[in-house]
């Protein structure tokens, strides 16, 4: 459904040479307006919120449901996001011993709370679909 619309299961195999230059970004562009934001009014972002609904109640609970065959979380990702974090965390926080909590928005089967968050925070509040 919206995942089809901005171009992200268009083909798992498909290569980046296949895809035409500008089309992803000008899927989403285009996808944009349907949030219901200034043009669409509140019709379209109620269309919109349930054709999100719609998607995730029929995805099985399960990694490969939830990502289509990209289950993994690249470990480079989450060297770079601890690089990213720690510096703000000492600024914020410096040495002393905080109860932090943090919140995994629109988090699926959490996988960056289970890889990343988890592991600088003390507590990990998340927001999921009820099915996951």
């Amino acid at each position: 459904m919206w995942a089809q619309e901005i171009g992200a299961t268009a083909s798992a195999s498909a290569s980046a040479s296949e895809v035409p230059p500008g089309a992803a970004a000008a899927a989403a562009a285009s996808s944009n307006g349907d949030a219901g934001e200034e043009a669409g009014g509140e019709g379209k972002r109620e269309e919109w919120y349930s054709k999100g609904i719609a998607y995730w109640q029929g995805v099985e609970a399960s990694t490969e449901g939830v990502l289509g065959g990209y289950g993994c979380v690249n470990d480079a990702d989450v060297k770079g996001s601890a690089a990213f974090l720690r510096p703000i965390l000492a600024e914020r926080f410096g040495a002393a011993k905080r109860h932090l909590v943090a919140l995994d928005c629109g988090s699926g089967i959490g996988r960056v709370t289970k890889n990343f968050l988890i592991k600088h925070f003390n507590e990990v509040c998340s927001e999921t679909h009820g099915q996951f």
